[in-house]
């Protein structure tokens, strides 16, 4: 090989390493050349925590990623600045699907995707939810009507307006009681005054809590739900929270079944016959609906951080509360399989969820079945 041949390959390389060069620079920032519109475009990408592991990813309608069975984070890169379509799937299970936008620069993150086992097996149980009386008073807060209290530090009981240490009914631990709750081994009360009152677990060191007595009537029915720094009281269907400033319970929402905060604390959802809405801690001020139904919402429990599980008579259904695009709800089988029979539920069935096995308690025509996991039980 002659010189010149030598040295017009090396300019060649030169040249082509001058071209690929700021190509690549430019690649690897993340620009892509837009064929459609004929101009270079600055990408994003999507994170996604998927549960359970091991799932196909599609983007646009093309296979994008597959998680592996040690690892449930994936993040694709290189998308053109758009709404994008994902999908989620993995055999055995309901997939999730939803339109994202991709903005240049950024990533856009869904931190929980959670899929749910299509065909869920159920078996009979004697054996109700721990800490739950008929699938009633599952979060140690105490209705009036279901007054009593066990804990690791002793018994308590309603005994017309009195609150009794179990087994020491002679003589009250404290009077004028309404309704009362145990939180952090320490007893909150609301007492017929109006004023919602803390002590010690043997009614010492007494305080107020609230100092602007609500009009307390003999008739309705109230509930003290309480997670730090959040003090709530329900009377009959209206939320009432506690204003830390004037120590005054100010009216939050007006139509509340209930109101139960997630396994973290940084989200509360509440909701009453037709409607579900959550709130962040952190912005308890922004409500924010999840659904609405025309049938009645029969009971509502956190499913994990980011999804919620509820029935609508017979039918239960599982939801996530990230309100970008449409909301993903899996529909559960009103005829559950019980020991590889077929079971129709009653029209009006209890339903319990444990959270931490992610199982399900149904309670129908006198029988209480469990079912095995809905999804991962790492699943938080």
């Amino acid at each position: 090989m002659n010189k010149k041949i030598r040295f017009g390959i090396f300019i060649f390389l030169v040249c082509l390493y001058l071209i690929l060069s700021p190509i690549l620079i430019f690649y690897s920032l993340g620009y892509r050349f837009d064929f459609k519109d004929f101009k270079i475009v600055s990408t994003g990408g999507i994170y996604l925590k998927t549960w359970p592991q091991d799932v196909q990813i599609s983007v646009d309608g093309k296979i994008s990623k597959k998680t592996g069975i040690f690892s449930n984070e994936s993040i694709v890169q290189g998308l053109f600045p758009k709404k994008h379509a994902i999908i989620v799937e993995k055999d055995g299970y309901f997939s999730w699907e939803k339109i994202l936008e991709v903005i240049d620069q950024e990533i856009t993150r869904v931190e929980n995707v959670t899929l749910i086992k299509k065909d869920v097996r159920f078996s009979r149980t004697a054996t109700e939810p721990a800490g739950t009386s008929s699938f009633k008073d599952t979060e140690n807060t105490i209705l009036s009507t279901y007054p009593n209290y066990q804990g690791a530090n002793g018994s308590f009981v309603i005994k017309g307006d009195a609150l009794f240490l179990a087994g020491q009914e002679e003589t009250p631990l404290l009077g004028d009681v309404i309704t009362y709750i145990v939180y952090k081994n320490q007893l909150f009360w609301l007492a017929d005054d109006g004023i919602l009152y803390q002590s010690d677990l043997a009614g010492r060191n007494k305080r107020k809590v609230s100092e602007i007595p609500l009009a307390i009537k003999k008739d309705r029915t109230y509930k003290i739900i309480i997670n730090s720094p959040f003090t709530f009281v329900k009377d009959n269907d209206n939320l009432l929270i506690l204003n830390q400033k004037t120590k005054d319970f100010e009216t939050y929402y007006n139509s509340v079944t209930n109101l139960k905060f997630s396994q973290d604390g940084s989200r509360f959802l509440y909701f009453n016959d037709h409607e579900i809405f959550f709130s962040y801690s952190n912005n308890p001020g922004e409500k924010i609906l999840i659904t609405r139904f025309r049938d009645k919402i029969g009971d509502c429990y956190w499913f994990n951080n980011d999804y919620v599980i509820f029935n609508l008579g017979p039918q239960i259904k599982i939801s996530e509360i990230d309100i970008r695009d449409k909301i993903n709800i899996v529909d559960l089988a009103q005829t559950i399989t019980v020991d590889s029979i077929g079971y129709s539920l009653s029209a009006t069935p209890e339903i319990f969820f444990d959270e931490a096995n992610k199982v399900l308690y149904i309670s129908s025509d006198n029988n209480t079945f469990i079912s095995e996991p809905l999804t991962d039980k790492n699943n938080k």
